[in-house]
């Protein structure tokens, strides 16, 4: 990597409050999508290691702030490192997950990391056969076989649908819809087993929070 690329992302991480809402690329994205050592920094900035205990001094405001803005382009971050428009390149991916998992597991991080990478793989474009993720995304939750990662995708997954409009006795049949699709998806990745249960699972979800939209909306139908 370019080390201006490096010191760009070093300012624009410095002014990243009044940069992470404009619509201008930030070289920081490009650096964290190829660079695991800098996201992992961001992670330390934010998470204590496992084995740390509360600390008795009180952190800087500087500390804090450094810590809320980690947090915040960590938690905003969707670029799959080796993701293109079309495709994604296997061994920057993979290449990517492994040395941030070598760096979280050196700093007893471990379990956020994979939290992250799942939070992170849930942005993967489509398949080619029409399914979802990316076949190479499935090798890879299959080759990691970490349950963090797949939880990580999945809360991201139903995160990524933000605020909605639904309408006052409508129900839950947009929840279905995706339950049905995350089945299809599922069904697409037969030949990928933990990629394919979690994909169940994310449609078990659905079909729970439409059983959930249903009752309220009869709820309201009754008080009206």
């Amino acid at each position: 990597m370019d080390a201006s690329d490096i010191e760009v992302a070093k300012r624009e991480f410095v002014f990243f409050r009044a940069l992470e809402y404009g619509n201008r690329p930030l070289r920081l994205h490009r650096v964290m999508a190829s660079d695991p050592e800098f996201y992992h920094h961001l992670l330390c900035f934010v998470f204590r290691a496992n084995h740390e205990k509360t600390s008795d001094t009180e952190p800087t405001r500087a500390d804090r702030a450094r810590a809320e803005m980690s947090y915040s382009l960590l938690s905003k971050f969707t670029l799959v490192p080796g993701q293109s428009a079309n495709d994604i390149d296997r061994a920057s991916l993979a290449q990517w997950i492994d040395r941030l998992r070598e760096l979280a597991a050196s700093s007893d991080r471990s379990e956020v990391a994979d939290s992250y990478i799942g939070h992170l793989l849930a942005h993967s474009i489509q398949d080619r056969d029409g399914g979802w993720p990316h076949r190479v995304v499935r090798d890879e939750i299959e080759r990691v076989s970490s349950r963090p990662v797949e939880h990580g995708i999945q809360i991201e997954r139903f995160n990524m649908r933000g605020a909605h409009w639904k309408s006052l006795y409508g129900g839950g049949s947009e929840e279905r819809g995706f339950a049905a699709q995350n089945r299809d998806y599922a069904e697409k990745a037969a030949a990928w087993p933990r990629t394919a249960a979690m994909l169940r699972e994310i449609a078990k979800s659905w079909d729970a929070h439409a059983e959930y939209e249903d009752v309220a909306a009869n709820q309201r139908k009754l008080k009206n």
